[in-house]
This record gives structure tokens, sequence and C-alpha cells, in this order.
């Protein structure tokens, strides 16, 4: 748990040997560690959503009722 700055706590757990820091979360987390330049990989994960393929469909599907 940091209890200090957070760009002071992960540069100083960087300074140690161990596993890499993983960090999830929404935009303004990891923006906040990009920009104390505190991240030396990305690795982005794509999922693709229920709501995502129903919003897709309704956008290809012809509209019911609509005259052409």
């Amino acid at each position: 748990m940091a209890s200090g700055d957070l760009a002071d706590e992960i540069a100083g757990l960087k300074t140690h040997d161990g596993k890499p820091i993983i960090a999830h979360g929404g935009g303004a987390f990891p923006r906040s560690l990009i920009a104390q330049g505190l991240v030396d990989q990305y690795a982005l994960l794509v999922l693709r959503s229920s709501s995502e393929r129903a919003c897709r469909s309704s956008l290809t599907s012809p509209r019911q009722g609509a005259s052409n």
C-alpha cells in the first residue's frame, strides 16, 4: 500500500529487483504514470463486449419501417 506520492513510490519500487509492476485501471491512472516517465513497456488488451456487438449489428442492419 502506497503511503506517499505515487510517482515517488513507484520510482522506488522500480529500483528493486523483482517482478514487473502491472497497472490496471482506467485512463487517468496510466496517463499519470506515463506523464511521470514511469512506464517502460505497454501491453494493450482489447476485449470485445456484447454491447459492442449489439451496437455494430444495429448499425449494419436496415432500419425497420424505413422507406426506400
